[in-house]
Parts: C-alpha cells; sequence; structure tokens
C-alpha cells in the first residue's frame, strides 16, 4: 500500500520558526558588498590595457552577477529584509547586471517553477522531452537539444530558453498572466542598464574603434555569457539528477515529489558554498522560500534529518556532472527513467520499482 505523502504544512514544521527571521542589516549589506565589488570588477576591466587580464576582470564581473543575482533571488521571494517595499528595490537593483527583469522572474520562478517543481506542463525550467518529441522536432531542433545537455551548451540553453522567451521577451501566454505596467517598466529598466554598461564600454575606448569593440566584448559581453552559462549549470543540477523524477500528469505530482524527491542538494566545495550564499541548500528553500539565505544550512540540516531517505544530497564532482549530462537527456513519463536520445533507458524505471515494492508488501500481508 502506497503512503500519503507529507502535508506541506508537515514539511515546513521540519524547519525551527528561528530559521525565518530576516535581517535588515545582514540583507542590506550582503547587496551593498557585492554591489561595490560588481562595479570595481566592471571598472577594472575597462581600466586595464592587457586583453588577458581584462579577461580575467571580465570572470570576476561575471561572478559578482552570479552572486548579486542570488541576492535579488532572495529578495524576489521576500526573504533578504523584513521590510516588502526594501525587498522589492533591492531585487530591481540586483537583478540589473544579469539582465532580468524582476516581474518576470517572479511568474517565472516563484509562480511557475516553485508552485509546480518537476510537473512539465506548469513547469518549463530544464523540462525533459519525451522520445516521441523528440523525435518529432525537425533537425536543426533535435541538433539544439543535443548541445543543450553538453557541459557547453548549458549556457546557451538558459540564455536562449529561458532568458530570452520567457524573461526579457516574454511569450504570449507569459503576457497574459504578467502585470503590464511593472512588466514593461522591468524590462525598460534592464534595457537602459544594458545600453548603458554598453555605451561605457564603448566610450571608455574611444576613440579606437578595435578597443571600443574589445572594451564591450570583455566588460559586457563575456561576463553575460559566463553568467549565463553558470545560471543553466546551477539550475539543471538543481533539478536534474539520476534520481530525480519528473511529471506530464498533475494527478501523479505532489508538493513533496517536486520539493523534495524532485530537488538536490548539491554539496559544492569550499569556498564555493558559502561564496553563493548556500543556493545549493536547495530542498530547504524549496520547501520553504521564506528562509533567508543566511539561514539556509541550518534549514537544510533540519530537513535532511527529518527526511533523510528522499532528500538527494550529491557532493559536487566534475565526473558525477559528466554523468548527469551523459545519462539525463530524455525522460519516459510513463515508466518515469531516464533515457538517452536514442530512446536507451539510463537509469532503473521508477513506474517498475514501485509496482515491485508494492507485490512484496502485498504478498508479505498475504
Amino acid at each position: 500500500m502506497s503512503t500519503a505523502p507529507p502535508k506541506i504544512s508537515q514539511l515546513r514544521a521540519s524547519i525551527p520558526e528561528t530559521f525565518r527571521l530576516r535581517s535588515t542589516l545582514k540583507g542590506v549589506s550582503l547587496f551593498l558588498l557585492t554591489g561595490t565589488l560588481y562595479v570595481l570588477t566592471f571598472i577594472a576591466c575597462l581600466a586595464e590595457p592587457h586583453p588577458g587580464l581584462q579577461f580575467a576582470w571580465g570572470f570576476a564581473n561575471s561572478v559578482c552577477i552570479s552572486v548579486l543575482f542570488i541576492i535579488g533571488h532572495d529578495a524576489c521571494h521576500g526573504s533578504l529584509t523584513p521590510s516588502n517595499f526594501l525587498n522589492q528595490v533591492l531585487g530591481r537593483l540586483a537583478f540589473l547586471p544579469s539582465w532580468h527583469p524582476f516581474t518576470s522572474w517572479h511568474l517565472a520562478h516563484n509562480q511557475l517553477h516553485h508552485c509546480f517543481t518537476n510537473l512539465r506542463t506548469k513547469d518549463y525550467v530544464w523540462v525533459p522531452l519525451s522520445k516521441a518529441e523528440y523525435d518529432a522536432l525537425p533537425a536543426y531542433r533535435r541538433a539544439l537539444e543535443r548541445h543543450y545537455r553538453t557541459l557547453a551548451g548549458v549556457g546557451s540553453y538558459y540564455l536562449i530558453e529561458i532568458w530570452y522567451r520567457h524573461l526579457m521577451f516574454p511569450r504570449s501566454s507569459d503576457h497574459q498572466v504578467l502585470p503590464r505596467f511593472t512588466s514593461l517598466f522591468d524590462r525598460g529598466i534592464v534595457a537602459v542598464f544594458a545600453l548603458g554598461q554598453i555605451a561605457i564600454a564603448a566610450a571608455v575606448g574611444w576613440p579606437s574603434t578595435g578597443q571600443m569593440l574589445i572594451n564591450v566584448a570583455l566588460a559586457v559581453i563575456v561576463p553575460q555569457l559566463l553568467w549565463n552559462w553558470f545560471m543553466g549549470l546551477v539550475i539543471l543540477l538543481h533539478h536534474t539528477h539520476p534520481k530525480v523524477r519528473w511529471y506530464d500528469d498533475p494527478e501523479e505530482w505532489s508538493f513533496y515529489a517536486g520539493q523534495v524527491q524532485g530537488t538536490v542538494h548539491v554539496k559544492f566545495p569550499w569556498p564555493l558554498g558559502p561564496m553563493l550564499h548556500h543556493i545549493m541548500e536547495h530542498t530547504a528553500h524549496h520547501i520553504d522560500p521564506r528562509v533567508p539565505l543566511y539561514n539556509l544550512p541550518a534549514a537544510q540540516l533540519a530537513v535532511e534529518q527529518s527526511y533523510a531517505e528522499d532528500v538527494i544530497v550529491s557532493p559536487f564532482k566534475i565526473r558525477q556532472l559528466l554523468g548527469i549530462l551523459r545519462q539525463c537527456k530524455l525522460y519516459d513519463y510513463r515508466r518515469q527513467c531516464w533515457l538517452a536520445f536514442d530512446g536507451t533507458p539510463t537509469t532503473e524505471p521508477a513506474a517498475e520499482l514501485v509496482r515491485s515494492q508494492m507485490s512484496c508488501e502485498t504478498a508479505k500481508l498475504s
């Protein structure tokens, strides 16, 4: 017999209330510190005459973009500080370097991804295609899907499938639920910020056309591409794993299946975990986004102690990352297993495993 999964209230009760306490001092300090580092690395990139060192400063700038985005992500959830107004202001400012509109992200992430994690009819982040869907694609689109699920392609996926198609240039289905004025405002300030960055980088290189192009490439374009690659990789690791299941039937899906069984705690080596504000302690974040990033390690530990059998914990290793990219290409939603692009199962069918366990339980009862 199957056991009903824990209710949302039960899951959230596993996290002590003190871990939800928000601090204005901590939230504002994190934003100001990271924002200052972002500005300094941008200036250093433009001031450096050597292209190789410019690239190094551009890389450092991309790290600052990533960390600022994580802070903005917390603000968008309302968990960075106790003030909703301050969270909205800081969130919008923190999202500017990554060229992310606050309102579009709130819809895509808070309202869809968090509410329907790993349910493909709602959550469209790294949703795997079925074999039939993949085979029905034109050749160029199949090639793009194969590219996306490679180490080099994760950035292309995020840039094209998430940022371009849903955030900066939302589809008609997104427009139907986005508040029109704030959506236009947020996309407008992002566009002004991006154009301003490009103008500043070009102006510093004036009157040399070559230096203008180098500045725009290394101080603006390269950091954006690196940031998109990092983001694509992180969100892939959050919900793609041989043990993670995806669903296409709302009747089969549950909050527990998505937030606990479908979310991975990837243990990054020190100092990456603290530097990224513990965003990889992701199970606790999905169970209750009200937990601020500075309390996530303790909250994650509490969740793992309560639901040790179902929480997926995976130490980050290059070999395991390549294994995930190799195994998790397509998905069989009936048998609940991952497939290679040729349709070969790469993981044990979960549906058959469940039926086998139920048969054993029935035999014991009879």
